[in-house]
């Protein structure tokens, strides 16, 4: 997330009561953004949470697959003596 610098003003009532705020145009376009790509992550937050498992099914063939399987019980083996 972006870290702004943000130096409002406010606007009050009579009786001293902040009613509104006053920002540069820049500063609330930044802050806009930043809502809007919040609100884009609430609204699509199965994207991080695809498992692995499913997000490279099929891209390795089965050869390819089994190599690396036998790979992986290797170094687990060799890490295990260690």
């Amino acid at each position: 997330m972006l870290t702004i610098e943000v130096n409002p003003q406010y606007i009050t009532d009579n009786t001293g009561r902040k009613i509104s705020v006053v920002l540069p145009i820049k500063d609330f376009t930044i802050i806009m953004e930043e809502l809007h790509l919040i609100k884009m992550m609430d609204e699509n937050p199965t994207q991080s949470k695809t498992k692995l498992s499913d997000k490279y099914k099929g891209v390795f063939s089965e050869d390819d697959a089994k190599s690396f399987d036998e790979h992986t019980r290797t170094m687990r083996e060799e890490w295990n003596t260690i």
